[in-house]
C-alpha cells in the first residue's frame, strides 16, 4: 500500500511541478553579422527628420546635424548557422556635425536600426564618422532584447555617399 501512496504522491508533485519544476533552457551566445551593400540613402537636414522624432538616433546635441535614412530590402544577416538575405529593415543615423572634433573633423553618430536579423529585433548606435580613406564611420552597436534573443552587442564600420555601405560583427544570447 506504501508503494502505491508513494507513486500517486509522486505523480501529483510531478503534475503539480509542472514547467515550473523544469529547468529553463540555457542561453547560447552565437557569432552575429549584418552587411548592408550599397543601399539608396536619403540624406536631410535633423529638425523634423526621421531621425529627430525615433528613440535613440534622435540625439543633436549641437542643432547642426544631418539624418541619414535608409529602407529597404538589403540586410544580408547571420546568426552562428542561420542566416538570411535581402532581408526588410530600416536605419536612422544622426551625424553631429556642431561636435566636430580638429583635424581630421571626426563627429559622433548615432543610430538605431529595426528589423534584422532575427524577427522585429531593434539595435543602436554609436560612433564616429571620419572623413578618413575607406570606412568613413565605425564605431560600436548594442541589442535590446527581442523575439529569440536576449542581448548583442559588437562593432561596426561603414561609407555613405548617395548609397550606404555598413558591416556589422558581434555577438547574440539566444534565448
Amino acid at each position: 500500500m506504501r508503494s502505491i501512496t508513494a507513486a500517486i504522491v509522486a505523480v501529483i508533485l510531478a503534475l503539480c511541478a509542472g514547467p515550473a519544476g523544469r529547468a529553463e533552457a540555457a542561453s547560447k551566445t552565437e557569432p552575429a553579422s549584418l552587411t548592408i551593400t550599397k543601399a539608396p540613402a536619403m540624406t536631410s537636414a535633423y529638425t523634423g527628420s526621421q531621425c529627430d522624432s525615433n528613440t535613440y538616433s534622435g540625439q543633436c546635441a549641437s542643432e547642426n546635424c544631418q539624418c541619414i535614412v535608409v529602407s529597404g530590402n538589403f540586410c544580408n544577416g547571420k546568426v552562428g548557422r542561420r542566416s538570411g538575405k535581402n532581408g526588410a529593415c530600416s536605419l536612422f543615423l544622426t551625424i553631429d556635425n556642431g561636435l566636430a572634433t580638429g583635424s581630421p573633423g571626426c563627429t559622433p553618430l548615432f543610430g538605431v536600426i529595426t528589423g534584422f536579423l532575427i524577427g522585429e529585433s531593434e539595435g543602436f548606435f554609436v560612433g564616429t564618422v571620419c572623413p578618413v580613406t575607406g570606412s568613413n564611420f565605425s564605431g560600436g552597436w548594442v541589442l535590446d532584447n527581442g523575439a529569440g534573443f536576449s542581448a548583442g552587442e559588437g562593432t561596426f564600420t561603414g561609407t555613405v555617399d548617395d548609397t550606404l555601405t555598413l558591416k556589422l560583427k558581434g555577438t547574440l544570447t539566444l534565448e
